[in-house]
């Protein structure tokens, strides 16, 4: 025969069930804005990536023979320009891709990843195994894909600001080529 439990396991036991509600609702709460941010990242770095990619064609586009009477050195010095240009633009194409590269961040055999085994059984093994897991790790396994998701963000945004950063500095030279080009 089992003894009931104490009142003061019982008080263990809601703080302990309240804990798990809090950390699942926040769990939700911030999955869905660690999703939102990545998909933000993901449309602005398409959007740089074809806007990068264009500048590389239009790069390529702009290098320039010698005439017969042009001198050598604004001839050279317009192609340095243009070619050190498109160089920084194919670079923000690079980092742009990566961003928008799908990352996957498997962290253990959990049940959120879609990857894991847990997924690869049939589907009534599938729902006979979530309905014996334990609430309590379930709270854990969403906190660390939290984490897992964080990173992801992270490291999105890290390549979206590279991508950036180097389409910014790419136009200097560009427009140095065409100004050299305009008034020679």
């Amino acid at each position: 025969m089992t003894t009931p439990p104490s009142p003061s396991d019982e008080q263990a036991i809601e703080a302990r069930e309240a804990s798990d509600e809090y950390i699942d609702s926040f769990a939700d709460f911030e999955r869905g804005i660690l999703q939102d941010n990545i998909a933000l990242c993901d449309g602005k770095s398409g959007i740089l990536l074809a806007f990068a990619s264009a500048a590389v064609l239009f790069c390529a586009q702009s290098l320039v023979r010698p005439g017969p009477t042009d001198p050598k050195t604004l001839f050279w010095t317009i192609n340095a320009l243009v070619l050190l240009s498109g160089s920084g633009f194919l670079a923000s194409s690079y980092y742009a891709l990566l961003t928008v590269k799908p990352r996957f961040v498997v962290s253990s055999d959990d049940k959120l990843y879609w990857g894991s085994s847990i997924f690869l059984q049939s589907a009534d093994a599938y729902v006979a195994a979530m309905r014996a897991s334990d609430p309590h790790g379930d709270s854990e396994e969403k906190l660390r894909h939290l984490h897992a998701l964080a990173s992801v963000c992270r490291s999105k945004y890290r390549g979206m600001a590279r991508s950036l950063t180097l389409s910014q500095w790419s136009f200097l030279p560009l427009l140095g080529a065409q100004l050299l080009r305009v008034f020679s």
